[in-house]
């Protein structure tokens, strides 16, 4: 049983090799890279590389494994660098793009993927499970607040997209939360197909977060159930600021299982 004095936070942290090349802020986010390899000695995929559970990256579309934040800042490092990061149920800093925070129970945070805010944290698209966070301390600005790094499945983690003027097809990650400004979407609709979950289990979230310009329509193209009979599901369509809709894969489709202004058919 770990003990700790009244004032001294639990920490779980670990010793990992950043593989990147920039600098890290204290309480950036970070996702284990599993497939990692290399043209060195013993380090191929068809090696069995000791060292491929110990490296982690910043996360992007296709690297969601949440493996915690950094422990401290650290400098750029042009050969990749060993860091330390606090664990998943550690009681710790993350750093978060979020102005205004208020201590709670249910308040929480999750990791981005986003390109300008790589690893920091929104309170838009946040759940349960590894990714997320709890927070404990009420703020008044952007920056270091401190939180409880919650463990369990894996969130997928959350992406923001803006979606181009002209409309038309747009990226999405599989999984996690999709946090979509709907502000420049004002000459044509949007659509997103579906791709099959790579776990059965797996969650989808989708929510406008602002006024969708010109009310033009975000299309989810996607083989399932939907959430009101069971009968096949074709499209969800969202298309106003709120707009929210949460899928589960079920190993054969996606099953809508929630929803807030979206529309099945």
């Amino acid at each position: 049983m770990d003990i700790q004095y009244e004032t001294q936070v639990k920490l779980i942290q670990r010793k990992v090799w950043f593989s990147g090349t920039t600098a890290l802020v204290e309480g950036q986010g970070l996702s284990y890279d599993r497939g990692f390899y290399s043209a060195e000695t013993g380090e191929a995929v068809t090696n069995a590389f000791g060292k491929r559970d110990k490296v982690v990256v910043l996360p992007t579309q296709t690297k969601t494994k949440f493996a915690g934040v950094a422990s401290k800042a650290y400098t750029a490092n042009a050969n990749g660098q060993w860091i330390i990061i606090n664990e998943p149920k550690s009681v710790c800093y993350v750093n978060t793009r979020e102005t205004s925070l208020t201590i709670g129970e249910n308040v929480m945070l999750i990791c981005s993927i986003d390109a300008s805010y790589n690893g920091y944290f929104y309170s838009k698209g946040a759940s349960k499970g590894r990714g997320n966070a709890r927070v404990l301390q009420t703020i008044s600005a952007a920056g270091l607040v401190m939180v409880e790094l919650l463990d369990g499945e894996e969130s997928g983690l959350a992406e923001r997209i803006i979606p181009v003027l002209a409309g038309g097809a747009v990226t999405c990650m599989v999984g996690g939360a999709t946090l979509i400004d709907g502000s420049l979407v004002n000459t044509d609709h949007c659509t997103f197909t579906m791709a099959a979950g790579t776990y059965i289990g797996q969650r989808k979230y989708f929510e406008i977060t602002t006024t969708v310009g010109n009310s033009k329509n975000f299309v989810i193209s996607v083989t399932g159930t939907k959430a009101t009979n069971d009968g096949a599901l074709a499209s969800v369509t969202i298309n106003a600021g709120g707009d929210a809709a949460l899928l589960e894969w079920t190993g054969i489709g996606w099953k809508l299982i929630s929803q807030y202004g979206a529309v099945e058919s």
